[in-house]
């Protein structure tokens, strides 16, 4: 299986293809600068096939509701500068959590009673039932390039809102746009670790997969440049 280089690979119906994943403008947009962070009007309004207007409303609608933030953006050369609306935290309410509050409490109420490293058992062996349901369905997987294709996919199914690109000849790159573990990654970075220690057994020893952008440490996305050998190119 080959791909164009920066070709985007979809890993999802879109919604309007799809009635059971209909959303309305409102999702449509927070959904969109999710994806691609700040954005101007007019890229998001041809990005999304409505008018600058319509997006400009949706988004004075949001800032009204501490969801979205605006930034003027000097310009590159003698234009105007740009305004960039792009989420702020509290936006992170209106996507998958995960039950964070009641996992949080577990991992504090497990750590405080019987110390880290128990915990650190526990959160391996629960990252290890991911790894076996994930290796299961990438068992149909003829080539590598499926298997990061069908990753993305899996990532996506649990709420991480993955996409997956190729970059050029076997360097691929997976990306999750939303933790839906955030508040329990933030307490404790095993989780984070054991992620790309479970990318890297998935994918196999002639595979480097390198995170590359991580929430955890300030940016506004999880992201892993992944590197085929060539002898697996394919």
């Amino acid at each position: 299986m080959s791909l164009n280089n920066h070709t985007h690979i979809k890993v999802h119906p879109d919604s309007e293809d799809d009635p059971a994943r209909k959303e309305s403008p409102r999702e449509r947009l927070l959904t969109y600068l999710k994806h691609h962070g700040p954005q101007t009007t007019a890229e998001a309004g041809a990005a999304m096939g409505i008018t600058v207007e319509a997006v400009r409303q949706q988004l004075l609608r949001l800032v009204s509701e501490q969801m979205v933030t605006v930034e003027t953006v000097p310009a590159s050369g003698r234009g105007r500068p740009q305004k960039r609306w792009g989420l702020t935290s509290q936006a992170t309410t209106e996507f998958p959590d995960a039950h964070a509050d009641v996992l949080v409490g577990l991992i504090q109420s497990i750590q405080e009673e019987f110390g880290t490293e128990p915990l650190q058992r526990l959160i391996c062996r629960h990252s290890e039932r991911v790894r076996l349901r994930y290796a299961q369905a990438l068992k149909a997987c003829t080539s590598v390039t499926a298997r990061i294709i069908e990753l993305a996919e899996l990532r996506r199914q649990d709420g991480y809102m993955a996409t997956c690109e190729q970059l050029g000849a076997g360097l691929f790159r997976l990306t999750e746009h939303h933790c839906p573990i955030h508040s329990a990654a933030t307490c404790c970075q095993d989780f984070c670790d054991l992620e790309l220690k479970m990318f890297e057994q998935l994918l196999g020893p002639q595979v480097e997969v390198l995170r590359s952008h991580h929430a955890m440490g300030g940016d506004r996305c999880c992201a892993y440049e992944i590197s085929v050998h060539p002898d697996l190119q394919a």
